[in-house]
């Protein structure tokens, strides 16, 4: 479970993996 300080930190984070969500899904998309 996320402690306090990653709480506070989860813009960060989940910008991240969102990002990466999407780049994957991007590069899936190209594949024939």
């Amino acid at each position: 479970m996320p402690d306090r300080q990653e709480c506070r930190d989860a813009p960060f984070w989940a910008r991240k993996l969102f990002g990466e969500t999407i780049r994957v899904y991007g590069v899936l998309r190209k594949l024939p």
